[in-house]
């Protein structure tokens, strides 16, 4: 992927305050909100914390989707694979870019968990435009 896709990808995960993420456990769709998304090393990562249920769902069937509002009537859709990245210098970098979640995670709390998204597909969708799509 290039980087303009990449940071493309980026500003559409960090566009509002947060987003959906959608897992598939048991062949039951749940949809859950996101915040944090960073770029760290030529990748995107969530945060998330291996205590929830959605980290057990990705273990489980890593393959999640993504939904966010771009405002008025543009949306932007991810299909990706989240793996987990339990690196103290992505957790360190999730720290940095966002001060508040210090509130709730450190580099040694043992649940703070970054996400590698392998993309898989993208989409930028607006009613007035062709919808442009990203596949690496």
């Amino acid at each position: 992927m290039n980087e303009s896709d990449l940071k493309d990808i980026l500003s559409a995960l960090r566009h509002g305050i947060n987003f959906v993420a959608t897992t598939t456990p048991d062949d039951l769709p749940a949809v859950r909100p996101f915040g944090p998304a960073i770029e760290h090393d030529g990748a995107i990562y969530l945060f998330t914390s291996n205590k929830k249920s959605v980290y057990a769902q990705i273990l489980n069937n890593p393959t999640i989707q993504i939904a966010a509002s771009l405002g008025d009537s543009d949306w932007f859709r991810l299909t990706a694979r989240a793996i987990p990245a339990p690196d103290p210098a992505i957790l360190q970098a999730f720290l940095d870019d966002d001060p508040g979640l210090a509130e709730i995670a450190s580099i040694d709390d043992g649940h703070s968990t970054p996400l590698k998204l392998e993309i898989i597909h993208a989409a930028f969708i607006t009613d007035d435009q062709p919808t442009r799509t990203i596949t690496p």
